[in-house]
């Protein structure tokens, strides 16, 4: 058996580390985990999302109880429920997270899980924020206001939110490449600056 080398395949690959190479089935990767988080995770974390936000508020004293994906928030004109969705809940932000991670970030496992880990914590974080917000605006002046806070603050909120998760899981996934201007210095420089 001989041992000949593909030129091409060594100059596409020439500088290429080895973890970036194997990537091909990345996409598919991405996708199958993406729609695999849609799937299977819509329900639980919806749950999950709901029991959070309950406790959370209970904490600063509201008295506020759960039934499955819904919120049951008491206001001065009784009790009202607040079913939780999916297009409420970080699920999409989530799964898109993990299509990115995995289908775009070209870095080793390790580094890919902990940039996905840290995006998806802040998207759970701010989204459980929203919820509670949405609520909080219900107990205090009613339901037209919790429709009113989770349309309009919800959007901006949960648009605001995908873009800082992604751009988090750009910065955390990235390699620290070094290069350098004549007005900045190197980039070194820079990423100590900003930590």
């Amino acid at each position: 058996m001989s041992t000949t080398s593909d030129p091409a395949a060594e100059t596409a690959n020439a500088g290429v580390p080895e973890t970036h190479r194997s990537g091909k089935l990345l996409p598919v990767v991405g996708a199958v985990l993406g729609g695999g988080t849609l799937i299977f995770g819509a329900v639980p974390l919806r749950t999950l999302e709901v029991f959070t936000s309950s406790a959370t508020m209970r904490l600063v004293g509201h008295n506020v109880s759960t039934n499955g994906t819904r919120l049951v928030i008491p206001s001065k004109r009784g009790l009202f429920l607040a079913n939780v969705t999916a297009s409420c809940s970080s699920i999409y932000v989530l799964a898109g997270l993990t299509l990115v991670a995995f289908a775009l970030l070209r870095v080793s496992w390790p580094r890919r899980l902990r940039a996905l880990a840290i995006s998806a914590s802040f998207a759970f974080i701010f989204n459980l924020l929203r919820i509670v917000g949405s609520a909080s605006a219900g107990m205090t002046w009613g339901r037209s206001a919790m429709v009113a806070a989770h349309d309009v603050g919800g959007t901006v909120v949960t648009i605001a939110t995908a873009t800082i998760s992604v751009l988090l899981l750009w910065k955390t996934g990235a390699e620290k490449r070094t290069w350098s201007t004549p007005i900045m210095g190197s980039s070194d420089q820079l990423n100590k600056l900003l930590g």
